[in-house]
């Protein structure tokens, strides 16, 4: 099965510059991933790493 998670805009998918809900995402899908399933993780990302859980596909804001 294929999950994906869109994390919220105002927080990076970071162990450095996360937040609480990146950390559950990123737990939940090291879960998900032990069980044999795929994960793709929509987040913003900034100048920090993101976690190597899941397949992260980082996203840019637009504003006008």
């Amino acid at each position: 099965m294929n999950f994906c998670f869109v994390n919220m805009p105002i927080e990076y998918y970071s162990p450095v510059s996360g937040g609480a809900i990146s950390t559950i995402i990123m737990s939940t899908a090291r879960e998900l991933l032990g069980r044999g399933h795929k994960v793709s993780v929509l987040t913003m990302v900034g100048e920090d790493e993101t976690y190597n859980v899941g397949e992260v596909v980082p996203c840019l804001l637009y504003t006008s």
